[in-house]
């Protein structure tokens, strides 16, 4: 059995926005703790390394960045499991530290470690940025719904007076060094054409924006639903991108570099890696998960649908 990345849930609900398209709303019910089982953690970060996972995703069924303390905790100790193991970086291609730059801290176990978040909260943690860029957090991952900040703002509902400044945040954590990944769902009232993306596109190379995703808006069947009303939501707006992304790729002259078992592809598009995606975790090959979730109470589910435990 093969995963592909390791999901590490951040805190519990709390969240500074309220998307009315929320998957974290539609899928398995978060756990009660909140502080981490350091012992279930790192047998999930070996279980992860032993089936091949090479990057580690902190994302959350709230906010992650609303849990400041536990990123840096895990960081941490994710530093500690990797100097335990042995494991550094030294089966990373050159090329790629030519292209992204060496990370200053070597002992993750995982060679990519990625932070999901609304992006509110970076302005104000311009100093926690760069305290878990030191301890190896290599990528941010912004989830947006809209490229322009007032309609963006509207659609997920921030808890803010004012919209934030996408393309500021941008220009924020590129100052610190980091990869950039913007996550775009597609559905009505956002991007929902090919003309929107290509709107997308050429903001992310204006201000150097590494890695694009834009993803269907989805949900889970409805019997797996554990929220009517968000569901309902998702149809009223849901629209079918995907294969015009995917001709638009060809077209483009940007065929895929990556084709993942869940069915995503990346492209090399215009200096940007372009990923074609969805939000939702079931692989086509019974032998190989999409990730493995590890949850504060030392849980590890293969899938966000279900409250199925391996560990």
């Amino acid at each position: 059995m093969r995963v592909l990345s390791f999901s590490v849930v951040i805190g519990g609900t709390k969240c500074n926005a309220a998307c009315p398209f929320c998957v974290s709303r539609m899928t398995a019910p978060p756990r009660r703790a909140l502080n981490p089982n350091w012992f279930a953690f790192k047998k999930a970060v070996q279980a992860a390394l032993d089936a091949g996972a090479w990057g580690v995703m902190f994302t959350g069924k709230g906010e992650p960045t609303e849990y400041p303390d536990l990123i840096t905790q895990y960081l941490r100790m994710l530093g500690t499991i990797g100097i335990h193991l042995g494991k550094v970086r030294r089966t990373i291609p050159n090329t790629i530290y030519s292209l992204f730059g060496k990370p200053q801290f070597d002992f993750l176990p995982f060679a990519f470690a990625d932070l999901q978040t609304n992006g509110i909260n970076i302005p104000q943690q311009r100093g926690l940025l760069k305290k878990w860029h030191r301890l190896g957090l290599s990528t941010v991952c912004i989830s947006l719904a809209h490229w322009n900040d007032a309609e963006n703002w509207s659609m997920m509902r921030h808890h803010t007076v004012k919209p934030m400044n996408i393309w500021q945040n941008v220009g924020i954590l590129k100052d610190l060094g980091y990869l950039t990944r913007l996550n775009f769902t597609a559905m009505r009232r956002g991007v929902e054409t090919i003309e929107d993306v290509e709107i997308v596109i050429a903001l992310c190379r204006k201000y150097g924006v590494d890695q694009l995703t834009i993803r269907d808006v989805a949900t889970p069947d409805d019997k797996d639903s554990r929220n009517p009303q968000v569901t309902q939501y998702v149809k009223d707006h849901r629209i079918n991108l995907e294969p015009e992304l995917r001709e638009y790729m060809k077209e483009a002259g940007s065929p895929a570099v990556m084709l993942l078992s869940h069915g995503a592809t990346v492209h090399y598009h215009h200096g940007i890696s372009f990923s074609v995606n969805n939000c939702l975790t079931t692989s086509q090959n019974p032998d190989e998960l999409r990730q493995l979730i590890s949850w504060p109470d030392g849980a590890l589910t293969p899938d966000w649908k279900y409250d199925l435990r391996l560990l």
